[in-house]
């Protein structure tokens, strides 16, 4: 236990505010809402950057993560297609259904984000395996997010 609280009392200040962020969309996105087109964008945004932060590029990262990328997008899309969605003109914003999908999304790239950086401050070497899974993972959540972010855009496109 003491261990856990000493990566706590470790942990900056500004991974804490990025958390409550999270958890503040996340729950929102559990109630049918509009969102803006341009709003959606934030999330796969934020995800994407986020998530190529802290590895260490080589030709292998980079390929780890463009597949895991692709694979994410599928399944982001494949993840909403089923959602009832339409676009109302007048607010310029989807209707998007209520879903813990986002929470679960958000929360499960912070607590893989949060490992891996964890890992890296604390050990010396990091071996190959563990950065190309770290890419990996990275680019699947992230991708997740922008598989999602093209099945909503083109559903603004057909309406």
């Amino acid at each position: 236990m003491e261990t856990f609280l000493g990566i706590l009392e470790e942990t900056p200040w500004w991974v804490y505010l990025l958390f409550i962020y999270l958890v503040f969309m996340g729950i929102k996105a559990l109630s049918p809402r509009f969102v803006p087109i341009k709003k959606l964008i934030i999330l796969p945004a934020v995800f994407t950057v986020w998530g190529a932060l802290g590895l260490q590029w080589g030709l292998g990262t980079l390929l780890f993560w463009l597949i895991a990328l692709a694979a994410g997008c599928g399944l982001g899309w494949i993840s909403v297609r089923r959602w009832k969605i339409r676009f109302d003109r007048r607010r310029d914003a989807l209707h998007l259904p209520g879903s813990p999908s986002t929470l679960i999304l958000a929360l499960l790239f912070f607590s893989v984000k949060y490992f891996f950086g964890y890992y890296s401050a604390t050990q010396p070497e990091i071996p190959d395996g563990m950065r190309l899974a770290q890419a990996a993972v990275s680019g699947l959540l992230a991708g997740m997010f922008i598989g999602r972010l093209f099945f909503f855009w083109k559903k603004h496109e057909e309406d």
